[in-house]
C-alpha cells in the first residue's frame, strides 16, 4: 500500500481550508440582511398618475390600470419621490407631441353651392395652410377639372374637426350645375403639422381633449382643436405645444376615475 508524503497532506488541507473560508465569506456577504434591505429600499414601483399607489415589483395601478413604473428612493432620511421612467414611452403609456412636414396634395369633399360658387369641407389643419386667393381644382365625376380660387367669406364651422370654405370659379370658367358634387384638390406644398397618437384624443359633448403635461409628472385634462386623423396620427391645431407629453393609454380610465372622485355633477349629458 502506497503512502502519501506528510507535506502533501498538509498542503491539501491548507487549500481546502482556504476554499472553505472563501465560500463562507461569500455566503455571509450575500445573506447580510442590511444589504438585501438596502437593495429593496432603492427599488420601488408607482403609478405615474397616482403616485400614492406603490409596490415592491412591477404591476398595474388598481385605479387607472396603467403599468407601474420604477422609482428610486432619495437618500436615507428623505421622502421617497417618483421620477419619470424613460421606459414609460417605450411601453406606449406616454408620448410627446411633435411636428411633421407634409407635402402631398390635399383633397376634400365639395359641391356647387350657387352661381359660380363651390363649397368645400376642409379639416381645421388644412385651413391653417390656406393663403389669400389660394387656387385649387374642383373635379366632378367624369368632368374636366375647373379652376377655382379661395373666396373672401370666412370659414364656417361644420363640426369639431371641419369647416366649410367657399371657392369661386375663375374668370371665363364654365358654369356649373347647382348641386353637383365632387372634390377640391389643393396644390402640394410643405405644411408643418403638430401631431399626436390618435389614442391620446378623447371625445366629449364639449369637444375633443387630451391629458397633457409639460413636465411628464402632472397630467391634466386639456381641450384641443384637432384636424384629420391618418395612419393612427391626429393633427392638433391648438391647445397643445410641441414636446408636451400626452397620455396615449389608460386615459379613458383616468378620466373616469377623476369624474367619479369629483362627483356625479361632473358627468356630462353624454355620460362622459
Amino acid at each position: 500500500m502506497s503512502t502519501r508524503s506528510p507535506a502533501l497532506i498538509v498542503a491539501a488541507r491548507a487549500i481546502l481550508l482556504a476554499l472553505a473560508a472563501l465560500a463562507a465569506t461569500y455566503a455571509f456577504v450575500l445573506s447580510r440582511p442590511e444589504s438585501r434591505a438596502s437593495q429593496a429600499a432603492q427599488r420601488r414601483y408607482s403609478c405615474p398618475m397616482h403616485p400614492k399607489v406603490t409596490a415592491a415589483g412591477p404591476g398595474s395601478c388598481p385605479i387607472c390600470g396603467m403599468a407601474l413604473t420604477e422609482t428610486r428612493s432619495a437618500r436615507l432620511g428623505q421622502q421617497e419621490q417618483a421620477r419619470p421612467d424613460p421606459s414609460a414611452r417605450a411601453q406606449g403609456v406616454v408620448d410627446v407631441a411633435r411636428r411633421r412636414i407634409f407635402s402631398q396634395e390635399q383633397r376634400a369633399s365639395a359641391w356647387v353651392a350657387g352661381d359660380r360658387l363651390v363649397r368645400a369641407l376642409l379639416y381645421q389643419d388644412d385651413l391653417a395652410s390656406l393663403e389669400p386667393a389660394e387656387r385649387a381644382l374642383f373635379q366632378t365625376g367624369g368632368g374636366p377639372p375647373v379652376a377655382v380660387r379661395l373666396g373672401q367669406a370666412p370659414p364656417v364651422p361644420w363640426d369639431a374637426r371641419t369647416s366649410t370654405v367657399d371657392f369661386v370659379v375663375e374668370r371665363n370658367g364654365p358654369s356649373l350645375p347647382a348641386g353637383a358634387t365632387g372634390s377640391i384638390e389643393l396644390p402640394a406644398k410643405p405644411r408643418t403639422v403638430l401631431i399626436v397618437s390618435s389614442s391620446a384624443v378623447l371625445e366629449s359633448s364639449e369637444g375633443p381633449y387630451v391629458f397633457a403635461s409639460a413636465d411628464g409628472r402632472s397630467f391634466t385634462r386639456r381641450p384641443v382643436a384637432v384636424g384629420k386623423t391618418l395612419n393612427g396620427l391626429t393633427a392638433v391645431v391648438s391647445g397643445l405645444r410641441e414636446q408636451e407629453r400626452v397620455i396615449i393609454r389608460g386615459a379613458f380610465f383616468l378620466d373616469s376615475q377623476a369624474r367619479l372622485e369629483a362627483g356625479p355633477e361632473s358627468v356630462g349629458a353624454d355620460g362622459q
